[in-house]
């Protein structure tokens, strides 16, 4: 059976520092992991190189067998990614972000809708990501992945800056997804880990020795 997100050979090399000397390791569904390592050992990295927002320095990336590298598009979706920064343009408001990643995944607004009235984000649909707190901010990144049905759902950190109300709608989301697909998460709170019921997997167990 072929994996839902698998990683051979994966090295990366960060500035003077090598993160990874290789990265083995092949993940099924339905499941929800958490990567667990200390700050500064690669879990943000790792999630950037699985989503094909960083490149590998040798070896591949699969999903549902299909190569990052080699086919790009038909890995990237069936992906969904939030990253532990905000890369969206400081111009741009909400309303505008998730119109354009509507019109780019052909995602379902309906689903939308309904995370926008839960996270409590009608009010901030038209204000510009430069003036938004980190909280929503961060709840618009959720809201453009989680209305996407992608069956690999990748998430830095998704607990920054979150309320404890929308804390329990992420978790309520991420459970959902993880009855029928693969969830991969970062969090640093082990608190919030173990609320989320995620899988706990150790960064160093990936790698080869």
């Amino acid at each position: 059976m072929t994996a839902m997100l698998a990683a051979r050979g994966v090295a990366r090399r960060m500035g003077e520092r090598m993160v990874f000397r290789r990265l083995d390791f092949a993940w099924d569904a339905p499941r929800m992991l958490c990567v667990r390592a200390p700050n500064g050992a690669g879990k943000t990295t790792l999630l950037a190189l699985l989503a094909g927002a960083l490149a590998p320095d040798a070896g591949e990336i699969l999903v549902q067998g299909h190569s990052l590298a080699a086919q790009p598009q038909a890995a990237r979706r069936l992906l969904a990614y939030v990253p532990d920064d905000c890369p969206v343009y400081p111009f741009l408001t909400g309303r505008e972000w998730l119109a354009f990643v509507q019109g780019l995944r052909g995602c379902d607004d309906s689903i939308a809708q309904e995370l926008l009235v839960a996270l409590q984000l009608q009010s901030q649909l038209d204000v510009r990501f430069g003036a938004m707190s980190l909280g929503t901010a961060r709840k618009f990144l959720l809201v453009s992945a989680l209305m996407c049905a992608t069956p690999v759902l990748l998430l830095d950190e998704p607990t920054n800056g979150l309320d404890a109300a929308s804390f329990e709608v992420l978790r309520e989301q991420l459970a959902q997804r993880a009855q029928r697909g693969l969830v991969v998460l970062t969090c640093h709170d082990i608190g919030q880990q173990q609320r989320l019921g995620a899988q706990p997997i150790e960064l160093a167990s990936l790698q080869a020795a």
